[in-house]
């Protein structure tokens, strides 16, 4: 939009950015990608990373950028590493505007957390899945329709024998103390498959697995499993869960840009995963931290904002 590349035009100029507080390398390279207009979202976000500037939800202009405007897509010939927000993103960050989704006849979703329905076509109850598939990875692996059942969305998935979230049932089971001890046996369920382990639920901390390398490694192989991640951070959002979002991605963050232990993750966690996030505020850092993760903001601090976020 033309607001956004009017705000991109005052950073022309790096040693703007270097009086923000950005090293020389970074500021010449913003520098570079605002002037080629090939990168709105990174000056965006850039910009508003300085001290008193908006949130990004804060203007209309900000909102119609997010809700699908001109530039807000990446198209061909953007600048390599550039951010923009996917459409199926911005949808879910939005609340899937304009669509119903509340059919107060299917409660299929809710009755399977209650545990008195079985998931197809494994025709298993969650409680069973618990406890039967915890270490299973193979299964965990090969098995496509359980994922629609343990996380569901306001979107369809590849299991038709699944019912799409109503947002009736999101808002019971957000109030179910018995559902949300569910939710949180499934999130460890495929924490432990991907190789982390939840330290705390309040604080969302997640820690290395002692079989991280083994899990990491089929992380890194087995790229579907970044569909069912997305998924996954989605439900948390609809379940009442957003606190657990950022620590997740700060964990896997480090792995893939301080560690280098994981790569194939690195476009998803990119692209898609941090566009989960419906806090404005953990947004920004996430993609100020991305785009620079050895400079500005150091990672400490998205960890700081993550433990301060679950104690309010």
């Amino acid at each position: 939009p033309s607001g956004c590349r009017r705000r991109a035009g005052r950073g022309s100029h790096s040693g703007e950015w270097q009086r923000q507080g950005f090293s020389a390398k970074v500021s010449s390279r913003i520098t570079r990608e605002i002037r080629s207009e090939r990168a709105a979202v990174l000056a965006v976000c850039i910009l508003l990373s300085g001290a008193g500037a908006p949130s990004l939800g804060q203007t209309d202009r900000m909102r119609n950028f997010f809700a699908g405007g001109s530039g807000s897509k990446r198209q061909k010939g953007d600048a390599e590493g550039g951010f923009a927000i996917n459409r199926d993103m911005q949808n879910y960050r939005m609340g899937y505007p304009g669509e119903d989704l509340d059919d107060p006849s299917l409660d299929e979703n809710l009755r399977f957390y209650r545990n008195t329905l079985r998931c197809q076509p494994d025709n298993k109850l969650i409680d069973e899945i618990h406890t039967e598939w915890v270490t299973d990875y193979a299964r965990l692996e090969s098995k496509h329709g359980f994922i629609q059942w343990l996380f569901p969305i306001h979107e369809m998935g590849v299991n038709d024998e699944a019912q799409i979230l109503q947002r009736h049932e999101a808002a019971s089971m957000r109030g179910d103390g018995a559902v949300i001890a569910r939710v949180r046996k499934s999130y460890e369920l495929m924490l432990g498959f991907y190789g982390a382990v939840l330290q705390d639920f309040d604080t969302g901390t997640l820690r290395r697995a002692e079989n991280y390398k083994e899990r990491f490694s089929n992380l890194d192989s087995r790229r579907h499993n970044h569909l069912r991640i997305t998924r996954i951070l989605k439900f948390l959002g609809e379940v009442g869960l957003e606190r657990l979002k950022l620590p997740f991605l700060t964990f896997f963050a480090r792995e893939v840009h301080v560690e280098k232990s994981l790569r194939s993750p690195m476009s998803s966690l990119r692209d898609y995963w941090i566009f989960t996030l419906r806090e404005d505020e953990d947004l920004r850092r996430m993609l100020v931290y991305l785009k620079d993760p050895t400079g500005q903001p150091p990672l400490s601090v998205l960890l700081e904002r993550g433990e301060q976020r679950a104690g309010e």
